[in-house]
């Protein structure tokens, strides 16, 4: 599934904060005239992301576990495809929609428009890292609550509005993240 069309419903309250964040932001501009630019992010991952918690990025959390060689586990099958992108990439387009007047009051999806198997994902941070293994177990309750599918997201509109592209591949992004923390994990 492309993320271009489908409903805003979030499953779980994290979700459900950012959309009435971004309705405060529409309803400030409508009675202050306050300029609002929104990019919904799919995963970032890059240096200088903690890698103590699964709550503070996923990718970085798991880079932080193969360093360490302890096993990463994957619920279900792994087969779940996401869309993941580089913090270089997400920097790029902020600046874009806080300096090009096309993004005022707009609402952009920032995501690299490739589905990447979550099983993937982790075999390509474990043969980064050279360390790490990978176990799959059964999806917890409530993780299976929250699971949305597969999510790939359409950055068509921030590419036709703003001229935005991803510059860094999922590939180049993990390699950069691994080797920045080779050197830095004490701080992380």
């Amino acid at each position: 599934m492309l993320f271009r069309s489908t409903p805003t419903d979030p499953l779980d309250v994290y979700s459900a904060n950012k959309l009435l964040a971004e309705n405060y932001c529409k309803i400030y501009n409508h009675h202050y005239n306050i300029e609002y630019s929104i990019l919904r992010f799919t995963n970032i991952f890059g240096p200088r992301q903690q890698i103590s918690s699964p709550s503070l990025g996923i990718l970085n959390f798991f880079i932080g576990q193969a360093m360490k060689d302890e096993t990463i586990t994957i619920y279900g099958d792994g087969n779940q495809l996401r869309d993941y992108n580089y913090v270089e990439n997400a920097i790029d387009a902020l600046l874009l929609c806080a300096t090009k007047e096309e993004a005022k009051n707009e609402i952009f999806y920032l995501g690299s428009n490739i589905g990447t198997k979550f099983k993937d994902m982790v075999s390509t941070i474990v043969e980064a890292v050279s360390k790490g293994n990978i176990k799959f177990v059964p999806y917890p309750t409530v993780a299976k609550k929250i699971e949305i599918g597969d999510f790939i997201v359409d950055y068509s509109k921030l590419r036709n509005s703003l001229g935005w592209e991803p510059k860094v591949s999922f590939r180049q992004g993990i390699e950069k993240t691994v080797d920045f923390y080779k050197n830095q994990s004490e701080h992380y």
